[in-house]
This record gives C-alpha cells, sequence and structure tokens, in this order.
C-alpha cells in the first residue's frame, strides 16, 4: 500500500475546526463568570455547557446526563457531572436531570471543574476511588475480546475524566500529582487508577497508562 501523507491545507482546516469547538467551552465559562457571582452557580453553568457540548458530539448510541450510577448490590457512586450512556441503559432523563443510572448502561463518567487547583484534584480522585467500587453484572457467557489490561480496567469499571477549563496548577504539577496518586482497589480485587484522563483547556491532556500494556498506550522508542 503507497505511503500516504495528511494534506497540510486539511490539517489546518481541522485544527481550525478543533479550536472553535474548544472557543465553545471558553464561551461558556466566560458567560457564566459575567452572569453568576456564586462560584457554585458558574459550575453548575458550566457543566450544562459541557453536557450539552458532548451531547452534540458524540455518537448517535450515546446518550448524556447527570447523576449517580448503581450496581445490583446497591453499590452508589458520587454525584456525577457527566454521565454518557450506551443503548443498553433502561433508564434514560433530560439531559440536565439528575437520574440514577443502571451501571451496565454506562460507557463513561466525567468530573467538570471550573478551576483546577490541588482541592479540586483530591475531589477528582476521591470520586474515582468510589466509582472503582461499582460492579457491573457481566453477562454469563459474553465474549470479551481486547488486551487483557483493557478488560480489567473498562469492563470491570467504566472510563473516567476529568475537564477542567482553567488551571492554577502547572502542567508538571498536575503530573507529579497523578503520578504520586495510589491506584485503588476495585471490586475485582484488581488496582485501577482512580483517573482515566485529564482535559485541562489551557494546559493540554494528561492519560493515565496503566501499565502501559492497554490498547491505548506509548511505545518504547
Amino acid at each position: 500500500m503507497p505511503e500516504t501523507h495528511p494534506d497540510p491545507a486539511v490539517a489546518a482546516r481541522l485544527s481550525a475546526a478543533f479550536a472553535a469547538e474548544e472557543l465553545t467551552l471558553r464561551s461558556a465559562l466566560d458567560r457564566a463568570r459575567a452572569d453568576f457571582d456564586h462560584r457554585g452557580v458558574r459550575g453548575d453553568a458550566l457543566e450544562r455547557a459541557v453536557r450539552h457540548f458532548l451531547s452534540g458530539h458524540l455518537p448517535r448510541k450515546y446518550a448524556v446526563g447527570t447523576g449517580e450510577t448503581i450496581d445490583r448490590l446497591g453499590h452508589r457512586s458520587s454525584q456525577l457531572d457527566v454521565v454518557v450512556l450506551n443503548d443498553e441503559q433502561p433508564f434514560v432523563h433530560e439531559l440536565d436531570t439528575s437520574g440514577l443510572y443502571l451501571i451496565e448502561g454506562v460507557a463513561a463518567v466525567g468530573e467538570i471543574k471550573t478551576r483546577l487547583g490541588t482541592t479540586e484534584l483530591v475531589d477528582i480522585l476521591a470520586k474515582g476511588q468510589r466509582l472503582r467500587e461499582i460492579q457491573p453484572t457481566i453477562a454469563a457467557g459474553a465474549d470479551m475480546r481486547g488486551q487483557p489490561s483493557d478488560i480489567i480496567r473498562f469492563v470491570d469499571s467504566v472510563p473516567y475524566f476529568a475537564l477542567a477549563i482553567e488551571s492554577s496548577l502547572t502542567p508538571e504539577t498536575i503530573l507529579e500529582k497523578l503520578r504520586e496518586a495510589p491506584d485503588v482497589q476495585a471490586w475485582s480485587g484488581n488496582l485501577l487508577p482512580a483517573l482515566d484522563a485529564l482535559f485541562v483547556l489551557d494546559a493540554g491532556v494528561l492519560f493515565q497508562f496503566w501499565g502501559r500494556v492497554g490498547s491505548i498506550t506509548i511505545p518504547d522508542a
């Protein structure tokens, strides 16, 4: 197969499109700051903006909500800003109406922060630890294929991400704090990272590769 190279014009156009989408989220924060004095109310406005953003960009088989997740044993998560629902979810509520969702019908969850600081990062990790205690029911005879570490990480639990518009922490400090954060014991007994990915609009993206053996990783040089 002949080698292909990306068209610079297409790459520039895509870059501009992604920049415009990022500006949408920044504009939501600016509007919330202008409209509301109370920090909590501003946070609520930003969470709504992120949910509507994701709802308009995810594949149609996914819905977006907010609320808590629960398993058949009664274990519940903390209140979650974003709950991405798959087509197995029987309980679907209005986009900004808090609901209770079965963990088997949840594809991912997310936490939204207006500004990321040490306190906010600790809160994000604590919610991730509680999330790992929730036990999805795997149907008998289910065929699971993939990297073993991915099955442990994303079938025994669900992907957990956080997004912050701004950060009072430098990228180096964020990385250091995430490296220092211990893995948590999931319901299965496996150790998992409390957080899978962190997105900070003014500081980049940080992925937790967890052993560097999953499908998303960085190869050795």
